[in-house]
């Protein structure tokens, strides 16, 4: 081994280390020194990428294929950062490129599978996986990225066994529990399933804390202040806000922790103390509970799931309000929404084109009310907007007015069909071919909320097919009303 080869090893071993500034310094120099060698352009990228700068690391990379134009590993990194800048058709030319010139190259496979899988076309990425799996063994990033992908294709119970798989060889990494819990939850296996989703987000790990649940179903709440931390998107803050009246019922006096443009709707459900931002100091509190725990404390199973609708109570006034704003809105009205956050790639998955809406907007005597914030709809599409709604920014608890006043509500998978559903009123979603676990499988209605109906793709992108349906529905509905 030369000088030079062990200076590049000892250079990585401070990386790893944790003297990241120190590494990525001596890791320039040989490069800078030595700019000829592919591997040097290569090694600087992945710390590169590792620190999140990828348009540098992917400049690395590809001064390391220009170089060495057969160098395999280089296309693989190459394609790693591509996807991590969500491009992924050129990740995905990136990993082939990678196998045709290393067949064997089992992190390629995997790789490959993973960036299959965000363009929907899982039954490649389970052969991807699966190749991976072969030509490593005992992989449980492939065996992951195997049960991501046949949760993709609506395979739970297969996708559990390869997460359950992939968690004998590597127990402590949280990304495979929260992909068993969907697989779970998904089936109803929900016992099982809230275990393994009570592991949560800490940063970019993510962690599992033991809590004595059996212990907390039989302790004497009275005087006691809990605090509920809400975790994930606001769909899941409204989703589980269903249990905090629960919580208020055993004599706890119960604070809600919450994104800031839901306190005021949180601040409705009945029997919490009071809601706060994320953020704000909070006065002590005698347990500390994150939201997503709430069903394992109290033992939810599919037979049990909290259904006491309405849950959000908007002011009656703010309700009466918006009734008066909304009277030159005539017919029989449908609130509608078409995307999430296009920041989020799960909510952009779920989301659809507004121009899909377009049939329903034309059976006579139905008028499309504007629901969707930060998005306007298409000009083909004829809708109404509610005077002094801000569309801009949003507003939850104005939202949750306004829906009292609607005849039904139709949206994508986003927090405004939770908004619907935990209001009790008569709301239709459309998912994914592969819904998200509440949803379950094989059924049009979600146990979650009893006035929802479902409308699923019949294969994977097929839109077109969920609003054939829904415009057929709709118009069966609004004769029956007329």
């Amino acid at each position: 081994m030369t000088q030079t080869t062990t200076d590049i090893a000892n250079t990585f071993t401070l990386f790893r280390s944790g003297k990241q500034a120190l590494a990525m310094e001596m890791m320039r120099r040989h490069v800078t020194t030595m700019p000829e060698r592919a591997e040097l352009h290569n090694n600087y990228g992945v710390m590169l990428g590792q620190m999140g700068c990828r348009e540098e690391a992917l400049s690395c990379f590809k001064q390391a294929i220009r170089l060495k134009p057969d160098y395999a590993a280089a296309y693989g990194n190459q394609g790693a950062a591509l996807e991590e800048m969500q491009h992924y058709s050129e990740a995905l030319e990136s990993y082939l490129q990678a196998i045709r010139l290393s067949p064997n190259y089992a992190e390629a496979h995997q790789n490959l599978s993973n960036v299959l899988r965000k363009l929907h076309r899982p039954l490649e990425a389970i052969t991807a996986a699966k190749e991976a799996i072969r030509l490593r063994g005992n992989y449980s990033q492939a065996l992951n990225s195997l049960g991501s992908a046949l949760l993709e294709n609506a395979q739970p119970q297969e996708a559990q066994t390869a997460f359950e798989r992939a968690i004998k060889l590597n127990p402590n990494l949280g990304d495979i529990h929260a992909n068993l819990a969907a697989a779970l939850l998904m089936q109803g296996k929900y016992e099982q399933g809230w275990s393994e989703y009570s592991w949560r987000s800490n940063g970019k790990k993510m962690t599992h804390v033991p809590q004595p649940w059996g212990l907390w179903r039989t302790m004497d709440l009275r005087g006691k202040t809990v605090l509920i931390r809400a975790e994930g998107g606001a769909g899941h803050v409204i989703h589980f806000a269903r249990y905090l009246p629960m919580m208020a019922k055993r004599g706890a006096k119960v604070l809600v922790q919450c994104q800031t443009p839901l306190v005021p709707l949180v601040r409705t459900v009945p029997g919490i103390q009071d809601a706060f931002a994320k953020g704000k100091a909070i006065a002590s509190a005698e347990f500390r509970i994150p939201q997503r725990c709430l069903p394992q404390l109290f033992g939810t199973t599919l037979d049990t799931i909290p259904l006491d609708l309405p849950y959000l109570r908007p002011p009656q006034q703010l309700v009466e309000k918006c009734w008066a704003q909304m009277q030159p809105i005539s017919g029989f009205r449908v609130g509608v929404c078409w995307q999430g956050s296009q920041g989020n790639l799960h909510m952009r998955d779920r989301s659809f084109d507004s121009r899909l809406l377009a049939p329903l907007a034309e059976i006579p005597n139905v008028a499309l009310v504007n629901l969707q914030v930060g998005a306007k709809p298409s000009p083909d599409v004829r809708m109404v907007h509610v005077p002094g709604y801000d569309y801009e920014r949003g507003d939850f608890l104005g939202l949750a007015a306004i829906v009292k006043n609607l005849d039904l509500v139709i949206a994508c998978d986003t927090s405004i069909a939770h908004v619907a559903g935990a209001l009790g009123m008569p709301t239709w979603v459309a998912v994914r071919f592969a819904s998200e676990w509440r949803y379950m499988l094989n059924r049009d209605t979600c146990p979650w909320y009893p006035t929802m109906r479902l409308f699923r793709q019949p294969q994977i992108g097929d839109w077109k097919a969920v609003f054939g349906a829904m415009a057929e529905s709709l118009t069966s509905v609004v004769q029956s009303n007329s």
